[in-house]
């Protein structure tokens, strides 16, 4: 089923705001992308078992011109099975779990996640020798492929140090626009790392670009005791290329106010008479656009 590319600003159909606080949006810190609606996680298949379960600390400069030191943080998870890994935000997927619970399942308008920092599921080699990313806005997914592995070139340094009491090594590359600095440790021989990184003769337990707009550190590596399935969610989605959704994506963040009336919600301003007026199309962006992948 394709579905339109059609971005919901907010998650409600009026919101109403003074002439102060329409003025004063100008200047507040909108750090966060766009808010997404919480999915059913009950429905699955699944695709391999994890044997290693690794979590990452991610920090994201959204807005790096105005504010180039204010960070969204959040977890990222990476599930490694023997033929199949799985990278995606955790702290999306547990949203998903309590308000999906609390709201959708009782037939209520759940409230939308408004911090949703690299809402994009990763699944290395499924289907074999393809790299699957699905991507999140609003209540829509979008989903591209692209070749696996990745070649990214890695280029390895003579440098080490520790992390998490394992010898790490240095290696560094550009992808896609950015130059980013990896530490590997072989001590953990599998070629993977968070998000669509990986391709080293080692796990990366951390990888940065040069200007620390986003940074990844690993937080936390298990074998798991029990089984833990890897899972593919059988949401609805959108197939398209990477290309057409990057150029998508910097379209809507570039006419926010368009796409907000577009989607049916509106933004009304109150008057000294005690008047509304509607604003909904002379509102600012107040969405950053930083994506990881500039190219």
């Amino acid at each position: 089923m394709k579905t339109p590319l059609i971005i919901h600003l907010l998650c409600v159909s009026m919101l109403f705001i003074t002439a102060q606080s329409i003025n004063a949006q100008k200047d507040v810190k909108f750090v966060a992308s766009f808010p997404s609606q919480p999915h059913d996680v009950r429905t699955f298949t699944v695709i391999d078992t994890a044997k290693y379960l690794i979590s990452y600390s991610v920090k994201v400069i959204i807005n790096p011109v105005k504010y180039p030191t204010d960070t969204l943080d959040e977890i990222l998870a990476l599930q490694i099975g023997n033929r199949i890994s799985r990278s995606f935000n955790q702290t999306t997927f547990d949203a998903d779990s309590i308000l999906f619970y609390n709201y959708i399942a009782k037939g209520k308008e759940g409230p939308y996640r408004t911090k949703a920092l690299v809402p994009v599921d990763v699944y290395k080699n499924f289907p074999q020798g393809t790299t699957t990313v699905e991507f999140r806005l609003t209540k829509y997914n979008y989903r591209y492929k692209e070749s696996y592995p990745i070649d990214f070139n890695w280029q390895l340094c003579n440098e080490h140090k520790n992390i998490l009491s394992y010898n790490c090594q240095k290696a560094t590359c550009t992808f896609r626009g950015r130059n980013y600095t990896a530490w590997f440790t072989s001590e953990i021989p599998i070629q993977n790392g968070p998000y669509k990184f990986g391709g080293l003769p080692g796990l990366i337990l951390q990888i940065s670009d040069d200007k620390n707009h986003y940074v990844f550190d690993c937080i936390g590596i298990q074998k798991p005791k029990y089984i833990v399935p890897i899972k593919l969610f059988k949401w609805t989605y959108s197939d398209m290329t990477r290309d057409k959704l990057n150029k998508s994506l910097i379209k809507v963040y570039n006419n926010q106010a368009q796409f907000m009336v577009s989607s049916g919600r509106r933004s009304f301003v109150k008057g000294e008479d005690g008047k509304f007026t509607d604003v909904t199309a002379k509102l600012p962006n107040i969405c950053s656009y930083n994506p990881i992948e500039l190219e």
